[in-house]
């Protein structure tokens, strides 16, 4: 009986050993991806990929919005500037252009941008010398053949007729139109209070 117990721990000794030998040759054999994983990793990343491109691709929405929020800085600069200087200021709009500027009589000047210190001229499209604005494009306004759009002292809108200097309150938003890529946002100027905003 002590020779069959010991043949015994001798076998399970040599097997225990025999296991523990090959154990390592089995884990480097088996230790990569296996292929569904692999392929579960493919498809997540075909998935994230055709969500994120097309975003990062189509800026034109992004351009818009810039374009957007300055144009409506310069109005309420315009705004402001006229209310702290208790003259009234102009916006002079023509296809993919406005500026700033004063009157003297018949004569409109164009104000000093406060920040370059030079004309303050803003231009879309082809001629724009800011590379954000040239794909964006700026619609002439209704009013705009023939008349500008001032703020009095108080920051009210009106319209002044360039050639007779005849002024006329507004009693309907103004609309300035820009566009991107096929996408339109539109700036809005109320009447009375001069509220500029974007619906």
């Amino acid at each position: 009986l002590t020779n069959e117990i010991t043949l015994t721990r001798a076998i399970a000794v040599a097997l225990m050993s025999s296991s523990t030998k090959h154990k390592p040759r089995l884990q480097s054999r088996f230790g990569g991806f296996t292929m569904i994983e692999v392929m579960i990793v493919v498809i997540i990343l075909a998935i994230t990929s055709a969500i994120a491109l097309p975003m990062i691709g189509n800026r034109s929405d992004l351009k818009l919005a810039a374009a957007v929020r300055r144009a409506l800085a310069d109005l309420q600069y315009a705004q402001s500037l006229s209310i702290a200087s208790r003259d009234s200021v102009y916006v002079r709009c023509d296809t993919n252009t406005y500026s700033l500027a004063r009157r003297s009589g018949a004569t409109f000047t164009t104000i000093t941008h406060p920040i370059d210190q030079m004309s303050f001229v803003v231009t879309f499209g082809s001629g724009a010398t800011d590379s954000q604005l040239k794909t964006v494009t700026f619609s002439k306004p209704a009013f705009a053949t023939g008349s500008a759009l001032g703020f009095d002292s108080l920051g009210a809108p009106f319209l002044i007729a360039e050639a007779t200097q005849a002024k006329t309150s507004l009693t309907s938003a103004v609309t300035l139109t820009l566009t991107c890529g096929g996408q339109t946002q539109t700036l809005l100027i109320e009447p009375y209070t001069g509220e500029i905003a974007v619906p």
